[in-house]
């Protein structure tokens, strides 16, 4: 008989329902259980795409003699990350604290009060490895409870004294933007120069250092260091096994050290941040390579990603019915069947082999972009059998069946995309990118209602939404409408700017007390705190630091309108963690990138007058990608906002500022030019 997590929205959750193990969903319903059983709790925390989740549920929670063990001692409580990141991210912080090490699938075990006193990652059913075995870790924690009951309670005080402190932000302190030399150097210095990314395995997509770079790029803050960083990652990211080069979307990491066996599970986080990236390298270089690139991940998304809801899947499992990675892996017979006469050039350019590393098949591994050969081939020659051989592969690969798609629409990232989708529309062209308009239209009617959720659903929204939400979702509505000179998005961005201020400002950015970690409520008090109590909240992660895009969001609305709030906004949020960036620069990159942005004040074009439309379309593809571009449909409706930024701006013409400094107006096209260096 299916368990309670049949009923859930949650494909993660409902992956789970015909276990024998009785799951209840994360809720102050199971705690209250807990709490009249007089037992502790177990929480198992992942996401639909995990692999290892599906290894341990395969192993441990499909099994009887397991879930008899869990059913009896404990009650279970299942937890999809992505609906709850800020719980998931409070646990996280323990299993840190206990293991030195995090990662899902998350295993906690708890006092009914949600405190945890044991927590750990995967644990095969049988010790191996020098892995306990889950089925002993149950036993033993049984005993314990039943007759060292006050062991466990003194654990979970000090468990939730370490939290609690490793989540509490430095003292404010001063800073200069001279400090982002620092963070430069730190990513520098955690550089692998001969395969580019972070040094070590696994290797995960380093966006955060992707970014910096780029934007050090941007404001001519680089170096040949630098530069040569930049341009290996992003080639060994583009091209490896990372990502799929048949299809174009990326992976979530690789398992060695030279990108060539990924763990095949793709997430809309890591793809859109990619996008933003790409976007962003083709607007600085016009490079052939990285357009190729951009272009094949816009077609992927906008094939593969978009829902019947309007919104972008969250995620494409890692398994199949080939096994891990079957549908994205080859053989030579395979080679030779989908591509004949080209089949012996494939193989050897992207090393398909007899006996591949992925159970005897292989991932497409190219050895070099195709624009930057090192051996004597020439990258006119090699370009038109890399589009034709993934043409080719790609329809031979919609015969096989396809992973499994995570439907569920999370907030946040879907405004990511929309706002790398805005940058890929300068880069491509506005043509390229307008057929995503639905898709625009849907995130504006979502931004719309009443109460914005973390994630949507095909008949319902869940959960609460955190600032990550507001932020990413109110940025990409505002660069979406900048792009394609539409103040309604302008206008939703303005008002979820409003709601994030009053619902996030001080003193509930960066508080945690003892009551407010570790609640059995999916949100905090108020609807807000507990969302927020981790380090998660100003650090580096794979996902953009909530902090730090809401800096970049203020900072273009700002930019946009002139009006001061927004300004004074950043402002609070910089003040607040300087004394997390000041000791830790290593991990708060993304904060120093943002605050040195809004430091330097934001480069403006101000467009009146519908004329000057066509200046916008002739150079806007030529320009620094961190320029603004305000198109006379957007200034007209700012300007009967009575916004300070368009005063006295009228006529047809163009107004270039950089910070509070404006140059004269620019009256023809060549120019504007002129002024942006783009003569």
């Amino acid at each position: 008989m299916p368990n309670k997590l049949a009923q859930e929205r949650s494909l993660y959750l409902r992956q789970h329902a015909a276990n024998p193990v009785d799951w209840q969903p994360w809720g102050p319903d199971a705690f209250a259980l807990a709490g009249a059983r007089d037992c502790p709790v177990f929480i198992s925390s992942g996401y639909s795409s995990c692999h290892w989740c599906h290894v341990m549920a395969h192993e441990c929670f499909e099994d009887d003699n397991v879930a008899d063990l869990l059913n009896a001692n404990f009650v279970a409580i299942k937890l999809d990350r992505e609906e709850h990141p800020g719980i998931d991210a409070q646990y996280m912080t323990a299993v840190m604290l206990i293991q030195g090490h995090g990662g899902w699938p998350m295993s906690v075990f708890a006092l009914p009060d949600g405190r945890p006193f044991f927590a750990g990652t995967y644990f095969p059913k049988t010790p191996r490895h020098g892995q306990p075995g889950f089925i002993e870790l149950l036993q033993r924690i049984a005993e314990i409870w039943r007759g060292e009951r006050d062991r466990l309670l003194a654990d979970a005080t000090q468990v939730t004294e370490g939290v609690r402190v490793r989540s509490l932000a430095p003292a404010p302190a001063a800073l200069s933007p001279e400090g982002i030399h620092t963070a430069i150097a730190d990513s520098l210095a955690s550089h692998d120069s001969r395969y580019g990314g972070h040094l070590g395995a696994p290797k995960f997509p380093p966006h955060v250092d992707l970014r910096l770079w780029q934007y050090c790029r941007c404001q001519k803050l680089t170096s040949a260091e630098l530069e040569t960083a930049w341009r290996l990652t992003l080639d060994r990211l583009c091209w490896s096994g990372l990502r799929d080069q048949v299809g174009g979307g990326f992976h979530r990491y690789c398992v060695d050290e030279g990108w060539r066996v990924p763990h095949f599970e793709q997430m809309l986080y890591d793809n859109a941040q990619m996008l933003d990236v790409l976007a962003t390298a083709t607007l600085l270089d016009n490079d052939d390579a990285d357009r190729y690139v951009l272009s094949s991940l816009v077609l992927e998304l906008s094939e593969r990603w978009q829902t019947p809801g309007g919104w972008c899947a969250a995620a494409w499992d890692a398994d199949d019915a080939g096994g891990e990675g079957g549908y994205y892996t080859w053989t030579p017979d395979e080679l030779r069947e989908a591509l004949l006469d080209d089949a012996p050039w494939a193989a050897k350019f992207y090393r398909v082999e007899a006996h591949g590393p992925v159970d005897g098949r292989s991932t497409l591994y190219p050895p070099f972009c195709p624009s930057r050969p090192d051996d004597d081939q020439r990258p006119e020659d090699l370009w038109p059998r890399v589009r034709h051989s993934a043409r080719l592969l790609l329809e031979a690969r919609k015969l096989r069946p396809a992973p499994a798609r995570d439907d569920k629409g999370i907030v946040s990232e879907n405004g990511l995309l929309l706002a790398a989708l805005a940058k890929a529309a300068r880069a491509l062209g506005l043509e390229k990118i307008e057929p995503w308009s639905p898709f625009a239209a849907a995130l504006l009617d979502k931004a719309s209602s009443e109460q914005l959720p973390r994630a949507w659903y095909a008949d319902e929204s869940r959960g609460i939404a955190g600032l990550e939400d507001y932020a990413g979702l109110g940025l990409g509505l505002l660069r979406w409408g900048l792009t394609f000179d539409s103040a309604e998005f302008l206008q939703a961005s303005l008002h979820l700017a409003r709601h994030a201020c009053s619902r996030f400002s001080q003193p509930t950015w960066t508080p945690v007390a003892d009551d407010t970690l570790f609640q059995p409520l999916s949100s905090g008090k108020n609807g807000t705190v507990g969302r927020l109590a981790t380090a998660a909240i100003y650090q580096d992660g794979q996902n953009p630091s909530p902090l730090a895009l809401t800096v970049d969001w203020m900072c273009d609305l700002h930019a946009a309108t002139g009006d001061d709030t927004w300004r004074l906004a950043a402002d609070e949020i910089v003040h607040q963690t300087s004394g997390a960036m000041m000791r830790m620069p290593a991990a708060t990159r993304d904060l120093w990138r943002a605050y040195h942005r809004y430091a330097g004040g934001h480069a403006t074009v101000f467009l009146a007058g519908l004329p000057t439309d066509d200046w916008y379309r002739r150079l806007c593809g030529r320009t620094s990608p961190e320029l603004l571009w305000i198109r006379p449909r957007c200034a007209s409706w700012l300007a009967a906002q009575n916004a300070p930024a368009l005063q006295g701006r009228s006529g047809t013409a163009a107004y270039y500022c950089q910070g509070a400094t404006c140059q004269q107006p620019a009256t023809s096209l060549s120019q504007l030019a002129q002024q942006l260096g783009v003569g």
